[in-house]
């Protein structure tokens, strides 16, 4: 399945789902991974929604743990 088409059938965009598969998107929220997951499921895969969230690792993601940390807040 093509990611503009998972995305369709979600009711989600295109380029959401893009960056939640490269990892781009620390927390897509609930809602849309449940979305995915249901979507999924209807093409025979055995998922759920907590299967697609990313990890919650320290990864540097194009700076954004660095510039948390670095943030004066």
């Amino acid at each position: 399945m093509t990611q503009a088409r998972l995305a369709e059938l979600a009711g989600l965009d295109q380029s959401t789902v893009s960056k939640i598969e490269n990892g781009h998107v620390i927390d897509p929220g609930a809602e849309t991974l449940k979305r995915l997951a249901a979507v999924l499921r209807r093409y025979g895969r055995k998922v759920e929604a907590m299967d697609l969230a990313p990890t919650r690792q320290p990864l540097l993601v194009k700076g954004v743990f660095a510039s948390r940390k670095k943030g004066a807040a």
